[in-house]
């Protein structure tokens, strides 16, 4: 994908607002879920399903984020054709596209609670603790498992902008697409699966 040079300093710059308000967010919502743990004691303060999903996006978040936050930095200073300050190496580019890949858990968890607010606001019930784990694995496991295989693979790198999958590995891109649409009518039907689901009323 060929960018202009307004373009290129455009993507350069304002990832690193948008990521940085997008940090202090997640990491605010980590601190308050943490504080309702160590207060568990009081019901009100209790965590509850909607906590720990939110807890599980976050943390894929402040990955994503931070990687997404650094922009040109990482990339190596050799790269030709770059805008914006280039301070890094092929290890700390690999680094910020690990960690942005890690961040595809974020819509994953996204599609949880679509799920979590259909049991709740239709249904009149809740995910059971078997599918709320079952949750944290699809979410984390994709996660971690596409950025792992991604290093193993060694299609981590430059891409246009920052760093992420090599431009020449979109099939890697278009795989993990594939996969979130698989997942997604599976996730917004799993509802129908009564076992994992506790009625409130």
């Amino acid at each position: 994908m060929d960018l202009t040079r307004q373009q290129q300093q455009f993507a350069s710059i304002l990832p690193r607002i948008t990521s940085f308000m997008s940090l202090i967010g997640s990491s605010s919502i980590v601190v308050d879920v943490v504080q309702k743990y160590r207060k568990r004691g009081n019901s009100n303060s209790k965590p509850t399903t909607y906590h720990r999903l939110m807890l599980g996006m976050s943390f894929c978040d402040i990955f994503m984020s931070g990687g997404l936050m650094m922009t040109t930095w990482p990339i190596p200073a050799d790269t030709p054709d770059t805008y914006g300050a280039t301070y890094g190496n092929e290890a700390t580019c690999k680094t910020q596209a690990f960690f942005s890949q890690v961040g595809i858990g974020v819509p994953f968890y996204t599609l949880c609670l679509s799920v979590y607010y259909y049991l709740v606001i239709v249904k009149n019930s809740r995910p059971s603790l078997i599918l709320e784990r079952c949750m944290h694995f699809l979410c984390f496991s994709f996660a971690f498992g596409t950025a792992i295989a991604a290093l193993a693979l060694d299609i981590l790198g430059y891409a246009t902008v920052w760093c992420w999958i090599k431009v020449e590995h979109d099939l890697f891109l278009i795989l993990i697409s594939v996969a979130i649409l698989v997942w997604s009518p599976l996730g917004h039907n799993c509802h129908r699966r009564c076992d994992y689901v506790d009625h409130i009323f």
